[in-house]
């Protein structure tokens, strides 16, 4: 089992020092996730921030939890990641999700309704353009001809992707096209058993090795009575 940090916040001082001490306390990875348009989201572009924590650190992981991938065009999304996963001596994850708040896609004129077909043609361009030395594709919402993307990704055959999903069909899909499945911290452990189960089966049909990620909160305080007292309202 490898444990990580979801989300930190401040200004990328800030942030760094945290990535840092995270790294020196044994943390295996720190990870992001993406919305736009609100005072609160201060590192809308993931992948910038990645690439600053990158020259701090030495030894964590550092993740996307998630990159809402419709929104890109999925090879300027396969130059920006490799780069990370240069720079950082390998150690990106890659975590893509559909999304689920309309003002996110209104954000860069992005049709809501096209999120899904967007996120899985993203996915198979992702891995092609990393792994091949040049691809066409001739999809529903993106088309290439003899595209060679450089550089490469470091890491063989390339960053994992992880999916994240928050229901049953999403948890299969991740199993049929992503490297793991990401939970969601909110539904219930009974739920989020259904969709393990869901994607176990999945992947096995896909031939895929299953990798879950259960993200969870977790309240901080000396002891329960000051956590809930603490956090109990939020």
């Amino acid at each position: 089992m490898q444990v990580s940090l979801f989300g930190l916040s401040g200004d990328f001082e800030s942030i760094a020092a945290q990535t840092l001490a995270a790294e020196e306390a044994g943390f295996d990875a720190v990870l992001f996730g993406e919305h736009h348009g609100a005072p609160m989201h201060r590192h809308p572009q993931l992948l910038i921030l990645l690439a600053g924590l990158a020259a701090r650190t030495s030894r964590i992981r550092l993740g996307t939890s998630i990159v809402l991938s419709g929104l890109y065009d999925p090879v300027h999304l396969a130059e920006m990641s490799a780069m990370v996963d240069q720079n950082s001596g390998g150690r990106l994850i890659l975590g893509l999700g559909l999304g689920y708040q309309p003002q996110d896609f209104n954000h860069f004129a992005v049709p809501f309704n096209q999120r899904l077909s967007r996120f899985e043609e993203s996915i198979e361009i992702l891995r092609r353009a990393w792994t091949e030395e040049r691809f066409s594709l001739a999809g529903k919402r993106f088309n290439y001809g003899n595209v060679a993307v450089y550089p490469k990704p470091l890491q063989s055959p390339h960053p994992p992707l992880w999916l994240a999903a928050w229901s049953e069909a999403g948890a299969v899909r991740a199993g049929r096209l992503g490297d793991a499945y990401v939970t969601d911290p909110i539904q219930s452990f009974t739920a989020v058993s259904a969709f393990n189960t869901a994607y176990r089966a999945s992947a096995a049909a896909a031939g895929r090795a299953p990798n879950v990620v259960l993200m969870r909160e977790i309240l901080c305080a000396p002891g329960r009575h000051a956590a809930i007292e603490r956090y109990g309202d939020g």
